[in-house]
């Protein structure tokens, strides 16, 4: 409320406060509001703590209490932003109830209904819908998010936030060298043909990113084919030693490693490896040295239709 006089503070009086504003206000130039930008992914969790604070003003005080003159204020605070919105004025509900149709998956509140605790809930239980829509939709949609999306295809509907952001396992590997090249893995930041490719200054098709090591021209040096598929001396040593030994004979062992990597499609092959939480310090080192070797020798991207032809099947 916006000088509000002592003798103000009661309940018709702050009632009748916040009607003289209403009728008095004029929206000052360059008022600061809560304005839709940045990323969705920073928005929502603002937005739902607006929407919270509104709720706090709502709940009705118990009966058995004295008169809070502060949570009286609070909650005709929420009726003065609501009226002021009603008649085309700024208000922050009005904001907010912009900055919801504005986030990537809009969120819909009806601007002629006076907030209410269940209103509020409801708006809130939306907006984190329409973050985890946002999040699953931008990366299955992705082009180069592969190894996510192999974990999204398992989730079960209906899909919650919790299901999409929460701590992963991977988080828990203690070297941080071989934490991070997961992270990388799982990220599509990596050196790999397959993403080294976009970052050029040219535009190189993605048919020509071909495996610097086997140099085949059906081999896009993508995740599978490196870590798994190639038949190259040099990534074959470390995924026999380093992997499917190296699984074989941990603390907690993967009986029958070989026979899996023989038998299961490459992408479920390592879709299991990263979802399976023993694993994971064995699988993190092997990334790790797979990167460090591809780093050390440069990528193969045939400049021309004609020298990607010229390269052995």
């Amino acid at each position: 409320m916006r000088n509000v006089p002592e003798q103000s503070w009661t309940s018709a009086g702050i009632a009748a406060q916040a009607d003289a504003n209403l009728r008095t206000f004029n929206p000052p130039p360059n008022r600061p509001a809560l304005k839709p930008g940045g990323s969705s992914v920073a928005r929502a969790p603002r937005v739902a703590g607006e929407l919270n604070t509104s709720i706090t003003s709502q709940h009705p005080a118990d009966p058995a209490d004295p008169p809070d003159p502060k949570r009286q204020v609070h909650r005709h605070t929420v009726r003065e932003a609501w009226q002021l919105a009603q008649h085309g004025h700024s208000s922050w509900w009005g904001d907010l109830c912009l900055s919801l149709l504005e986030l990537p998956v809009s969120v819909l509140v009806n601007l002629e209904e006076m907030p209410t605790v269940d209103i509020v809930r409801s708006a809130l239980a939306q907006v984190e819908l329409s973050l985890t829509r946002h999040l699953f939709d931008a990366v299955m949609t992705s082009e180069r998010l592969p190894v996510l999306q192999a974990r999204f295809r398992r989730l079960v509907s209906p899909i919650k936030l919790s299901h999409v952001c929460r701590q992963r396992p991977y988080l828990a590997v203690t070297n941080p060298k071989h934490r991070e090249a997961l992270v990388r893995l799982l990220s599509s930041d990596h050196p790999l043909g397959v993403e080294e490719g976009r970052r050029q200054g040219w535009d190189i098709p993605r048919h020509r990113r071909v495996c610097r090591f086997c140099r085949r021209r059906w081999a896009i040096e993508d995740e599978v084919h490196a870590l798994l598929e190639c038949e190259d001396p040099r990534l074959a040593l470390l995924r026999d030693v380093d992997l499917l030994s190296a699984l074989e004979r941990q603390e907690e062992p993967l009986p029958g490693a070989r026979r899996m990597y023989a038998r299961m499609p490459s992408w479920d092959f390592l879709d299991y490896l990263l979802r399976t939480s023993r694993l994971l310090t064995t699988v993190a080192r092997f990334v790790y040295l797979v990167f460090e070797l591809v780093e050390s020798a440069p990528p193969l991207f045939p400049a021309s239709e004609s020298e990607w032809l010229e390269l052995a099947m």
